[in-house]
């Protein structure tokens, strides 16, 4: 099967969309209808089998080692799996996750409230535990997560890490967040400057809904 412009697939089903990784990997991925008039190609990396994310956790780790991070850091939920995968490939001693909702044994963590595409009208809150961002100071950290749309995620985990340091006097450095995709380009806006810091395995466009065209500008 041939690719389209930039290592995109075209559809042969309706309801998939076919993105070729970086490293050769063709990812096959469902259309999804949301809110605000769009159609997006998901992955679930939480219902997906072991080989298509083992796939996706060995180019995340070929794209993550060269900037030789001491620490990863995911976001639930759909980054849990490819940061526990990605910290064990890199042969570190653990891997950090944010939280959704905070734990009765976390003491004062930091939060912040965004929204994300897949829910657009509900208030998500992500919180830094204390414990974690201790165990971070001082450390090069790699953001690991799977797909940057509106980029709101990310901002909340990099302003996180900035209240860390002006709340705690605790220092992270960001060595880059590392995606397998990008979706659009919302997120760069929403990013500013750190938008540099993004590093992805592929991209993939925003759709319109039920006929699945692509939205111009978004490929």
């Amino acid at each position: 099967m041939k690719s389209g412009p930039g290592g995109h697939i075209p559809m042969e089903i309706r309801d998939t969309y076919t993105v070729v990784l970086r490293g050769g990997y063709p990812l096959q991925l469902r259309m999804v209808d949301i809110a605000r008039g769009i159609a997006i190609s998901l992955i679930n990396c939480n219902d997906e089998p072991y080989e298509k994310i083992d796939a996706v956790v060995a180019e995340l780790t070929a794209l993550v080692r060269p900037y030789q991070p001491d620490a990863v850091v995911g976001i639930p939920e759909q980054g849990i799996p490819l940061v526990h995968g990605v910290g064990r490939a890199l042969g570190l001693r653990r891997s950090y996750l944010l939280r959704k909702t905070p734990k009765a044994f976390d003491v004062d963590p930091l939060v912040y409230e965004y929204t994300s595409v897949t829910k657009p009208d509900v208030g998500q809150r992500l919180y830094l535990p204390r414990e974690h961002a201790q165990e971070l100071d001082g450390k090069r950290v790699a953001i690991i997560e799977d797909v940057a749309n509106t980029g709101m995620s990310l901002k909340a985990v990099l302003e996180l890490f900035r209240k860390a340091k002006t709340e705690w006097g605790i220092s992270i450095t960001i060595v880059g967040i590392f995606l397998v995709l990008t979706e659009g380009y919302q997120w760069r806006e929403t990013l500013g400057e750190d938008a540099a810091l993004v590093h992805a395995l592929g991209h993939i466009p925003v759709f319109r809904p039920a006929s699945y065209e692509i939205i111009p500008g978004t490929e």
